[in-house]
């Protein structure tokens, strides 16, 4: 894999992990991100909240960025995870809730793909089992400034009282780093990683055709599809949908497409 050389596109301080493991095959590394994380406008909504944590069910994470940001949060305002852990606590897949768990929460629920969709019917299959008939029974859910908006409709649409707030704000990183757009256009770069919706199309506006100059992996179909939507061609998925599947498509499942390229 040394002939090999991937474009890493997560925010600043959030690309090592990924990194290490594409070095790990072998791979070559270079990053430029694609979206800035920041706290919110306002911390007003999550401090509301912080203050009646006990009214809600569920606690919903769909990132690990929400998890970050909010428990930062409760911890400013001088409240433990232990708050927390009165609520049912959901997470959209493995690396939500192992973030959940470092930091002392425990995770109730995760479902079997890491896709919000799964998440939703996750949660509404747990409280069909529920003892207690409490209703109308509240969830909570931890997003970002933007991105896809299916929990809070789902989940309402089975009665579920659902509460929506930010806790963190995605931007865009509007102007690329001048090398890696001139290592795109000389070939140098064979693949780019792409790891959320926000991130793929950032990375499009960023890069535009230059991103035809080399392969796309995408670390799910949802974002996957944005790529496609842009009319950009994506040359692998990861499955499971995690940065380790990532790694493993683009360094097992890509390789050949790299070696066929260069001759």
């Amino acid at each position: 894999m040394a002939d090999i050389c991937v474009l890493v596109t997560r925010p600043e301080g959030q690309a090592d992990k990924l990194k290490s493991l594409l070095e790990e095959q072998g791979a070559r590394v270079e990053i430029q991100p694609a979206i800035a994380i920041l706290p919110p406008d306002s911390w007003a909504e999550v401090d509301d909240v912080v203050n009646r944590l006990e009214e809600y069910a569920y606690a919903v994470f769909s990132s690990v960025n929400g998890v970050n940001m909010f428990l930062s949060r409760l911890a400013e305002r001088g409240f433990g995870v232990e708050t927390l852990n009165r609520c049912s606590v959901a997470a959209v897949g493995a690396s939500t809730a192992a973030e959940l768990e470092r930091q002392g929460v425990r995770v109730q629920i995760v479902p079997d793909e890491y896709r919000a969709e799964n998440l939703a019917a996750a949660i509404v299959e747990d409280v069909k089992k529920r003892t207690d008939k409490q209703m109308p029974v509240k969830a909570l859910l931890f997003r970002a400034s933007r991105g896809r908006d299916v929990l809070k409709p789902q989940l309402e649409s089975v009665g579920i009282e659902t509460t929506q707030i930010v806790v963190y704000k995605s931007e865009d990183v509007l102007n690329p780093n001048p090398e890696i757009v001139e290592k795109l256009n000389f070939g140098a770069i064979d693949w780019v990683a792409l790891t959320s919706s926000a991130i793929a199309q950032s990375t499009i506006n960023m890069l535009g055709d230059a991103l035809r100059k080399v392969k796309i992996a995408c670390i799910s179909p949802i974002t996957a599809g944005v790529v496609e939507k842009n009319g950009f061609t994506v040359n692998a998925i990861a499955d499971p949908y995690t940065m380790e599947g990532l790694v493993e498509a683009i360094c097992f499942r890509g390789a050949d497409i790299v070696r066929d390229i260069k001759g």
